[in-house]
């Protein structure tokens, strides 16, 4: 039996940079939304930090979730600190 996977990306802006980091996370994630497996693909605003965004990904599986996806380059800075649930 397949376990669903989920993923959860916490991303912090550089200053001043918060509105395009959460304009670039949108578009990745409007992309992964249409991979095979994927359930949900969310990104909000950490209402605690509005430089910190939350990536959340739901897979049908794990091996859904694992595989490799095209991303597109950006060249935001970011501090990323990822924990899986």
């Amino acid at each position: 039996m397949s376990r669903q996977v989920i993923n959860t990306v916490q991303v912090q802006a550089a200053a001043g940079r918060s509105e395009e980091l959460g304009r670039q996370l949108q578009q990745i994630v409007e992309t992964l939304r249409a991979l095979p497996g994927c359930d949900a693909y969310l990104v909000d605003r950490c209402p605690d930090d509005g430089d910190r965004w939350n990536v959340s990904a739901r897979w049908q599986s794990a091996p859904a979730g694992n595989r490799k996806r095209p991303c597109k380059p950006t060249s935001i800075a970011l501090k990323c600190k990822a924990s899986s649930a």
